[in-house]
C-alpha cells in the first residue's frame, strides 16, 4: 500500500491535467480543442508505442538488478535506455516539425477538416512534437525511481509538472492561444525529464559529463534534421502524389 498509493495519487494528477487542458480551450475558438487532439494524435503514436514496450521491460529489469545492488549495471542501462529512445524518437520529432502541413495534410485535410484546421494542427504538430522525448525519458527515469523503491519523487514531480504547465499556460494563452496550451505541455514534460532526473538516487545516476555529451549531440543533430526536413519540403516542386514527395523529403532529411 506504501508503494501503490503514491502512484495511484500520480494517476489522479494526470486526469487532472487533462481537465485542466479542456478548461483552457473552453475559453478559445470553437473547434481549437479537436485541431489540438488531432495534433496530439499524431505527435505521440510512436512514442507512446515505444514507451508501452520499454515500460513492460525495464522495470523489472531495474528492480532486479536493484535488488542485487548492481548499481554500476543500473547506471548503464539507464543511460543505454535513454539513448536509445532519444535516438528513435529524435529524428521522428524532426521529421513531424520539419513535415508538419503536409503529414496534416495527407492524414486529416478533407470532409470538415477546412484548410484552416489544418494551418493550426500544423503549428501544434511540432510544438507537441517536443514533448514526446522529454516524456519518454522522463518515463524512463520514473522506472528508475520505482525500481528503487521510491513511487512518492514521481508522484510529487508530477504535481510540480502540473503546477509549472498551469503558469505557463496562464502565461502563454493570452499571446498566442492554443498554441501556449501545447507549448506549455511540452516545455512542463522536459521540466518533469530534469526533475526526475535530478532527484535521482546518486547511486542510480549515470555519469553527467558523458551522458550530457551524448543526449547534446543527438538534440543538435535533430535540429539540424529538422530544418533540412523543412527547407527539403519547399524545394522540391509540389507535382504528383502528396505522400511520394513526402517520403522523398522524409528519406533524404
Amino acid at each position: 500500500l506504501v508503494l501503490a498509493l503514491p502512484l495511484f495519487i500520480g494517476l489522479t494528477g494526470t486526469r487532472i491535467d487533462v481537465i485542466i487542458d479542456r478548461i483552457f480551450v473552453s475559453f478559445l475558438n470553437a473547434g481549437d480543442l479537436s485541431v489540438m487532439i488531432y495534433a496530439i494524435s499524431v505527435a505521440n503514436v510512436a512514442a507512446d508505442m515505444v514507451l508501452s514496450v520499454a515500460q513492460a521491460v525495464l522495470l523489472p529489469h531495474f528492480a532486479h538488478l536493484v535488488t542485487q545492488k548492481r548499481y554500476d549495471e543500473v547506471r548503464r542501462r539507464l543511460s543505454q535506455s535513454i539513448e536509445g529512445f532519444l535516438f528513435l524518437m529524435l529524428p521522428m520529432c524532426a521529421f513531424l516539425c520539419g513535415a508538419a502541413l503536409p503529414i496534416v495534410n495527407i492524414l486529416f485535410t478533407r470532409g470538415k477538416f477546412t484548410p484552416e484546421n489544418a494551418a493550426l494542427a500544423a503549428i501544434l504538430l511540432p510544438l507537441m512534437a517536443l514533448q514526446a522525448p522529454a516524456h519518454g525519458a522522463g518515463q524512463i527515469v520514473a522506472q528508475a525511481h520505482i525500481a528503487n523503491g521510491d513511487t512518492r519523487t514521481p508522484m510529487v514531480i508530477g504535481f510540480w509538472r502540473i503546477g509549472f504547465k498551469l503558469v505557463l499556460s496562464i502565461t502563454l494563452i493570452p499571446f498566442i492561444g492554443i498554441a501556449g496550451l501545447a507549448l506549455a505541455s511540452s516545455l512542463s514534460a522536459w521540466f518533469r525529464a530534469a526533475l526526475l532526473w535530478k532527484r535521482l538516487s546518486p547511486e542510480l545516476r549515470p555519469a553527467g559529463v558523458r551522458f550530457a555529451t551524448q543526449a547534446g549531440r543527438m538534440l543538435a543533430m535533430s535540429v539540424l534534421g529538422a530544418v533540412v526536413v523543412w527547407g527539403l519540403s519547399l524545394l522540391i516542386p509540389a507535382q504528383g502524389s502528396t505522400a511520394v514527395r513526402l517520403a522523398v523529403v522524409g528519406a533524404l532529411g
